[in-house]
């Protein structure tokens, strides 16, 4: 794929069907996973905006009707940037209901600890939470509390942020560029129920796209955490997507998705494969631990064992 102008432009919607497009049901994981390169501030914009929009308002699915919906109260944790990396993206897109929207960065909190980073996200969301409806966190970079909180170890990260979601819709952005937290990454991609990925193209570079955005379901499937939610159906389908300079996004629909959990498979037995340490260098004695695992190199590795298999020839683009 070397240009989008053979590409059908769409609207962009995680669900089939689902006016809510970019909103997952309650109580949910959303996993947002990304290469450096691909970062997500405009899908995470894209995001907040139709959170608190009270007409279904979404810059990236301006074609979709609008419709009466009561606004969510959002959160926004940053643990790797500040607003100022999204203020492009504030400035042009939220405009409605702004009061219902706040971005922290806990960068510069001296108090942090390994009990109160979640407790005070748990309190923020029970003072806005109601019978019937349920605050929009997300998380950005929590892996990095890791570094920043003495003694603070995953199984405890993960416990913690299994709290969060018992109060809120959850999404959790990550980079796939992790040396020492693919255990998180693969931990949570096990309790999701959608996985976006923001890649690069697996062509080389093009001067009308930034990457591709990969919409899969994950194990957790939607149908489980509310019978009722039938129209949470997910679209496993890819977009390749363009962002300028001053903040506009243009997608394409490129193809359906691989399912999730054959990938998730993947990168969970990756370290175990003979073939893939005949591919890389990246075992020693045949040993590897997850926790050691590169997981950015586990995704171009399973890749790559996929084209030699034959099998991105019968599915499309994979990741």
């Amino acid at each position: 794929m070397a240009s989008a102008s053979d590409l059908q432009e769409q609207e962009l919607s995680f669900y089939q069907g689902n006016i809510h497009s970019l909103i997952a049901p309650e109580n949910s994981i959303s996993l947002i996973l990304h290469e450096p390169a691909n970062y997500p501030s405009w899908l995470i914009s894209g995001i907040i905006q139709q959170s608190i929009s009270s007409n279904n308002e979404c810059y990236l699915s301006q074609q979709s009707p609008a419709y009466p919906k009561t606004p969510s109260s959002t959160f926004f944790y940053s643990f790797s940037e500040t607003e100022q990396t999204y203020s492009k993206y504030f400035l042009k897109y939220i405009t409605q209901n702004k009061s219902l929207f706040q971005f922290i960065s806990p960068l510069t909190d001296s108090t942090i600890s390994i009990e109160s980073w979640n407790k005070s996200i748990i309190t923020k969301v029970k003072e806005t939470k109601t019978k019937d409806l349920t605050p929009v966190v997300i998380l950005e970079s929590p892996e990095l509390l890791l570094s920043i909180i003495p003694g603070l170890t995953i199984p405890k990260l993960l416990t913690q942020i299994m709290e969060i979601q018992k109060y809120a819709t959850l999404y959790i952005a990550l980079s796939t560029d992790l040396i020492n937290s693919s255990e998180l990454v693969i931990s949570l991609l096990h309790r999701s129920s959608i996985i976006l990925s923001l890649t690069s193209l697996t062509t080389g570079r093009a001067d009308d796209i930034s990457g591709v955005l990969s919409i899969s379901k994950g194990p957790i499937h939607n149908e489980d955490i509310n019978k009722k939610l039938v129209s949470f159906k997910i679209a496993d389908r890819q977009f390749v997507y363009f962002v300028s300079a001053n903040g506009y996004v243009d997608q394409w629909f490129a193809s359906v998705s691989m399912p999730m959990k054959l990938i998730i498979i993947g990168l969970t037995t990756v370290y175990e494969s003979l073939e893939i340490k005949s591919l890389c260098g990246l075992f020693t004695n045949g040993k590897k631990s997850p926790e050691q695992f590169d997981l950015s190199m586990a995704f171009i590795i399973f890749r790559n064992i996929l084209e030699i298999h034959a099998i991105k020839a019968m599915v499309g683009m994979l990741i």
